[in-house]
């Protein structure tokens, strides 16, 4: 039995050992799957996090690139005085490196609606609007190189793409950036405290209105974005006026109502009309409303009103001081250090309307901070107009009061129907003066000269006012002589009007006047007469029904030293998104 019992134990020994062999067998191999998926885990993780390293690097290497295309659009922006936008040129100011931009001239036609990276980096506009970006610089960031486009939309609107590539690895990033120039002069009307006296009976106002203080129009008043053949509906530009204004112009124009209310007639006051330019596409309605009080225009989305935007944030733009056209940057004026120091060294203390006269006494006569050899013209009595003091009409004598150069002021009853008034540089005038007789019997013609070659001004004369002006009757250049310049030729231009009192306009429906007016108290419409130009005033009030027009061609001829006359460009509208 002894020996039955070893070999029982015997073969139950062996039996648990093949188990345990099997046992560990699988165990080994469940380690070594398992180690393997371990080991492939950690090569994919390491894989991908390489990948994630170099997805973030050609990310950051392109809004690298992408902040620095924005940061010289916006000291371009800030710093460029050339005329209009300053996207609208290929020069950038206030940069520190160099720039160069290269037209686009690839096989893949590049449209703004669509946009996408082959139409940026193979891309060719008709219009010649996109362009490679070259920086002086340099384009390396983290290893990673990244290229810069710009396509201009328009003269204040761009859309700016960083493509950046490098390690295996690309990405791009788009943005887009709006300015809005909410300069004075870029207005129909501005008004540094309300538009007053509720304007009532077939108003038109073809333009942008800015009001600091509540705008109310009364019955039949209508804000139009265009002008111009059939698609004006107010129907009263006809003649000489219509010669001076071209349909096919987008006025873009908005309405912004700053620190008050706009009331509207509800019944009958429009804003913007659903009519279109059939041969351009020019929309008549209005760009935007803005208002930051109570807004009253019934139905703002729909008819009456066609408006393509509304806000209630505005833009706080002051209403500018009688020495703000001075002190603007050049070549709208001369610089705030400059006057501020000619202040102080000629010593001249008083109300800023007297410090003003003298100032551009000096400016006009080469005097003071201007050299002799500086003169653009003279200082002018209109007390001591013969016959008819502080008057010109057709009964006054002809006059000329000149520099010696050229430039002044000059008078000639037989020119035109009524007499023609010649501008030439910038005059100054003592007192007050009535232009014009009024009542149909004169309609004064004028001709504005930029000076003689002695300075450096050429966009147009200055007429500087200390007392209060009075407008009876047209004043405007002669008939079919375009954009309120006087003339096709280069050397005629524009003509500015200041004064630190009061502007009155009176005339029939069939006068109109033209130019930059600039009145540091109040602005009158007394008659029906129409405006082609610009009017910035610290109150307007309106007792009868003119008609306004925004001459967008205007800002091309400002004259020099205009309150208000310089481009104000804000940032408008920003968006950002990946496109790789």
């Amino acid at each position: 039995m002894s020996t039955e019992k070893k070999q029982y134990c015997h073969e139950s020994s062996r039996g648990q050992r093949g188990t345990a062999l099997v046992l560990s067998l699988f165990l080994i191999t469940v380690l070594t799957v398992l180690g393997t998926m371990v080991l492939n885990t950690s090569i994919v993780e390491i894989k991908m996090a390489g990948n994630q390293k170099i997805s973030s690097q050609v990310f950051y290497a392109a809004e690298a690139g992408l902040e620095r295309g924005l940061l010289m659009l916006i000291k371009d922006f800030e710093n460029d005085t050339s005329t209009g936008s300053p996207w609208g040129n290929t020069t950038v100011a206030g940069w520190s490196e160099s720039v160069t931009m290269t037209t686009m001239s690839g096989g893949t036609t590049f449209d703004p609606d669509v946009r996408n990276l082959a139409m940026y980096i193979d891309g060719n506009d008709a219009l010649g609007n996109l362009n490679k970006v070259t920086l002086g610089g340099g384009h390396t960031v983290n290893n990673c190189t990244f290229d810069l486009y710009i396509y201009n939309l328009g003269d204040n609107e761009v859309w700016v793409l960083s493509h950046a590539y490098g390690n295996g690895g690309t990405a791009a990033v788009e943005y887009y950036l709006r300015v809005d120039n909410v300069a004075p002069y870029d207005n129909a009307i501005f008004s540094g405290s309300g538009i007053h006296g509720k304007p009532q009976g077939s108003v038109n106002i073809a333009g942008s209105i800015y009001s600091r203080g509540t705008l109310s129009l009364g019955a039949n008043n209508n804000i139009h974005n265009l002008y111009g053949g059939g698609s004006w509906p107010g129907g009263t530009m006809t003649g000489n006026l219509e010669s001076l204004l071209k349909p096919e112009y987008d006025l873009e124009a908005k309405v912004r109502v700053n620190g008050g209310n706009l009331e509207v007639d509800a019944a009958s006051t429009q804003l913007g009309d659903s009519v279109m330019d059939t041969s351009t596409g020019v929309k008549g309605s209005l760009a935007g409303v803005y208002v930051d009080g109570e807004n009253q225009a019934a139905g703002l989305w729909g008819d009456p009103h066609y408006i393509d935007d509304y806000q209630q944030e505005v833009p706080d733009v002051p209403m500018p001081n009688v020495l703000d056209g001075l002190k603007g940057k050049p070549p709208a004026g001369f610089g705030e250090a400059f006057i501020n120091n000619c202040i102080t060294t000629q010593g001249y203390t008083g109300s800023d309307a007297a410090v003003a006269t003298s100032l551009y006494a000096d400016w006009a006569n080469g005097e003071g901070c201007w050299a002799a050899s500086d003169s653009v013209g003279v200082v002018f009595d209109a007390s001591t107009i013969a016959g008819s003091a502080n008057l010109i009409d057709s009964s006054t004598a002809a006059f000329a009061f000149s520099d010696g150069l050229g430039n002044g002021i000059f008078w000639d009853p037989a020119a035109g129907t009524y007499g023609k008034l010649t501008i030439k540089g910038t005059v100054v005038i003592e007192g007050d003066l009535q232009i014009g007789k009024g009542n149909g019997q004169d309609d004064i013609e004028y001709e504005a000269y930029g000076p003689g070659p002695a300075f450096a001004q050429t966009t147009g004369s200055t007429m500087f006012c200390n007392g209060n002006m009075l407008f009876n009757g047209t004043f405007a250049p002669p008939a079919g002589s375009g954009y309120l310049k006087g003339d096709t030729g280069d050397d005629i231009n524009s003509l500015g009007v200041i004064t630190p009192g009061n502007i009155t306009f009176n005339g029939g429906p069939s006068d109109f006047f033209t130019g930059f007016y600039f009145a540091g108290n109040e602005t009158t419409f007394m008659g029906q007469a129409s405006l082609a130009g610009t009017t910035i005033t610290k109150a307007a009030n309106f007792e009868q029904v003119p008609d306004l027009f925004q001459v967008p061609n205007l800002k091309m001829y400002r004259p020099m030293g205009v309150p208000g006359g310089s481009d104000l460009f804000l940032l408008d509208k920003r968006e950002w998104r990946r496109v790789y």
